[in-house]
């Protein structure tokens, strides 16, 4: 199917100011100005929030909390990704107490994969799928950017409505 690879350590105090989006076990925590992975890819939590599967559409930074995937051998990446929703990586957590998700063990896991067409013509569909979604992502930010660079302004009386 996939293969998982654990993430890579990037201390704070290492981090330059870049574009590249870190991610963590939860989502992303900071940006750096170097590439780990190229994008597309997907990352998953291995330690805190196990089992959380996100696709990554630009390059990225996978933080040692994480697993990622650093090559799509015999499923197509957005097909990947919603395999690996429905495997329900979680309970595959092992550790009383803080669960980490190995990825030997999920590596173990057998799955039924589709023919080739099938699984072309859903990278087709859900491309456009998650390109909007990607797009609507993009302007809720610069939206929630915006209000937050204008709220305390109008609160303040700076502003008025």
């Amino acid at each position: 199917m996939t293969c998982l690879l654990t993430g890579a350590n990037l201390p704070s105090q290492d981090r330059e100011d870049g574009a590249v989006p870190i991610h963590a076990a939860p989502g992303i925590d900071g940006y750096h100005n170097v590439a780990k992975v190229q994008g597309p890819g997907i990352v998953t939590g291995r330690a805190g929030s196990l089992g959380r599967v996100r696709f990554v559409h630009e390059d990225f930074w996978p933080l040692n909390t994480t697993l990622w995937v650093k090559e799509f051998r015999a499923a197509r990446p957005r097909f990947s990704l919603h395999l690996l929703r429905s495997m329900d990586l979680e309970r595959y957590g092992q550790g009383a107490t803080m669960p980490m998700l190995d990825r030997k063990v999920v590596h173990q896991v057998q799955v039924v994969v589709p023919p080739e067409s099938a699984m072309q013509e859903f990278e087709t569909f859900a491309s456009d799928v998650y390109d909007q979604i990607k797009t609507l992502q993009a302007a809720s930010e610069k939206l929630r950017t915006a209000r937050n660079l204008l709220l305390p302004r109008l609160m303040s009386g700076e502003l008025t409505g």
